[in-house]
């Protein structure tokens, strides 16, 4: 597969959107070959991939956080 050259990429907060213009169903395609891979993305629409940053964190990270707030 060879990989088109985004139209736009959007950022908000820890979240990207990669938008692919008007190539059919182009994100949706690579949407399928990066979950076979293990990363966690999603295709809202047949340009559009959103991709998303692992959030792992252990239990005792977890409760100093949770105690500060």
């Amino acid at each position: 597969m060879k990989f088109a050259e985004p139209v736009s990429v959007r950022v908000v907060g820890l979240a990207m959107g990669v938008e692919f213009g008007e190539r059919g169903d182009y994100a949706s395609k690579l949407g399928d070959r990066c979950r076979e891979a293990g990363l966690l993305v999603s295709a809202e629409a047949a340009n559009l991939l959103n991709l998303f940053p692992a959030l792992t964190i252990d239990r005792e990270v977890a409760r100093q956080r949770l105690d500060i707030l």
